[in-house]
């Protein structure tokens, strides 16, 4: 082998061990978030081809840092469950229906902000707007539930994702 080719042979594997590295540290779980609240829902008479939304947990920075979200998606969902969406929704001046806030025919649009992808966080401020999952009931099963969600965000350039437990059950 010429020392040319030694070289180029050392420079490959010099590179692909920095790549991998980078990708390692580049996405790996965080805890910059901190969950307020309690989230523990459950609806009934809920039938195949229903859409329904459930409120992730109040999200808050709890880093020194800027963090920006990125995604936020129900993690292992039961089969039944097909993920829609995942949006911000502002129900500060919002009215409640008389079947309550999250009831299965309730209808969050007119209160849609945004999507998540993009928002901002400051150290220790938390989302005043709500994140919504929006699902759609594809099966007869019974209950269906979502037992955790998974928040991705960007601080420092890298990419971070986080669990945040939840309890949501239809029936």
């Amino acid at each position: 082998m010429r020392r040319t080719d030694k070289v180029a042979a050392v420079i490959g594997v010099t590179i692909s061990v920095l790549v991998s590295i980078g990708l390692w540290l580049g996405f790996r779980g965080g805890d910059a978030l901190e969950a307020e609240g309690a989230n523990s829902l459950s609806m009934f008479g809920v039938e195949t081809g229903d859409d329904v939304y459930f409120p992730v947990k109040t999200v808050q920075n709890n880093s020194r840092q800027i963090i920006t979200l990125l995604a936020v998606v129900p993690e292992s969902p039961s089969p039944g469950l097909e993920f829609v969406d995942a949006k911000v929704y502002d129900f500060h001046s919002a009215t409640r229906t008389s079947k309550g806030k999250f009831a299965r025919d309730w209808d969050p649009r007119p209160h849609l902000v945004g999507e998540v992808s993009g928002r901002q966080l400051v150290p220790e401020q938390a989302l005043s707007d709500q994140i919504l999952i929006h699902l759609r009931v594809t099966s007869d099963q019974r209950p269906l539930t979502v037992a955790a969600v998974k928040v991705t965000y960007r601080q420092y350039g890298r990419v971070h994702t986080q669990t945040l437990n939840t309890d949501v059950e239809l029936h």
